[in-house]
């Protein structure tokens, strides 16, 4: 079974390059254009069925990427508060938490993002994508 990840970006262009690239890596993708569609999204999904990892941007109208996190952890912290998330942002502000994995400023290389995610299901002795 392929890995999945969701993809919260804000513009449309880097969802959907982020999206082209980790399909092509092997990876299940679900979309959001904003934190709160995500958030409605992943309420919505069977404990089964919530992603592996989270690819989230940081500003963002409606709700931005720390009113996410702080969302999943308060809230949903067995659940949801569990899954990884790879912040990438033009900003530098954001903090390390335990959720948070890692952080990208952004522009990024999709190499990075992609070494990043098989970190992720490296440490969680998960099946790579491929």
């Amino acid at each position: 079974m392929k890995p999945t990840i969701m993809i919260i970006e804000d513009d449309e262009s880097m969802r959907e390059l982020y999206a082209i690239f980790l399909e092509i890596e092997g990876y299940n993708i679900l979309n959001a254009e904003n934190a709160q569609v995500a958030l409605k999204t992943l309420l919505n999904l069977s404990p089964d069925s919530l992603p592996d990892c989270i690819i989230l941007d940081h500003f963002m109208p409606v709700m931005d990427g720390k009113a996410f996190l702080q969302e999943l952890q308060l809230e949903h912290p067995k659940t949801l508060g569990r899954i990884p998330v790879i912040v990438c942002s033009a900003f530098g502000d954001f903090e390390r938490t335990r959720q948070v994995f890692q952080i990208h400023t952004k522009p990024l290389k999709l190499e990075d993002l992609g070494n990043t995610i098989k970190r992720i299901f490296t440490r969680n002795n998960q099946p790579e994508a491929r």
